[in-house]
């Protein structure tokens, strides 16, 4: 799916979509709040939304969901590099795969052209989507309503079984920004 700006008809927003974050879900939703004039784009960072509607950005609420890193990285691998054998393999080959990244960091989506600082008004946590959803929804006057589910996670072992020391250390290198910016950690 993608991200989409709404700046046209009854409830205006912009909505950034990070890849694995419940994304398709938020999209599909906010389109039901307003299905007429959205913008979607292939998700692309608040950042090129200020620069593409500069007036509208000041006017009208916008939207994200952040993830834990650490599940992400697990997300990252079963969706996008299935071919590796292990999770570990996948990390550990990291030089392999990251140049060719195209996925931003959660912070990087969220942050202005110098990256210093969030420009979204409103961030929600994939941990608690639902919580967020109805949240975004009072934030927009419109009564909440169940969060279309596309895309459910399957059905695999808890991501925290996937690390030993040495790739959870690579997954907070990767990920230090985000860790620190949205206070995820390791442990519960």
């Amino acid at each position: 799916m993608a991200s989409i700006a709404c700046t046209e008809g009854f409830t205006k927003f912009f909505f950034t979509h990070i890849q694995k974050t419940g994304g398709k879900s938020m999209t599909v939703s906010f389109s039901r709040i307003n299905p007429f004039n959205v913008a979607r784009t292939m998700h692309d960072s608040a950042r090129s939304f200020k620069d593409w509607w500069p007036d509208e950005w000041d006017q009208y609420p916008s939207f994200a969901i952040v993830r834990n890193p650490y599940s992400r990285w697990v997300s990252i691998y079963h969706n996008y590099y299935p071919t590796y054998p292990t999770f570990r393999e996948f990390m550990l080959d990291r030089e392999a795969w990251l140049p060719d990244w195209e996925v931003e960091d959660q912070w990087m989506m969220l942050s202005d052209e110098e990256g210093e600082e969030i420009i979204v008004d409103h961030i929600g946590r994939f941990e608690t989507l639902d919580e967020s959803w109805g949240d975004f929804c009072r934030i927009l006057g419109v009564e909440p309503f169940p969060l279309d589910c596309l895309n459910p996670p399957k059905r695999r072992p808890p991501w925290r079984e996937y690390y030993d020391s040495e790739t959870k250390r690579i997954a907070a290198e990767l990920s230090a920004r985000d860790l620190g910016t949205f206070g995820y950690r390791f442990d519960p």
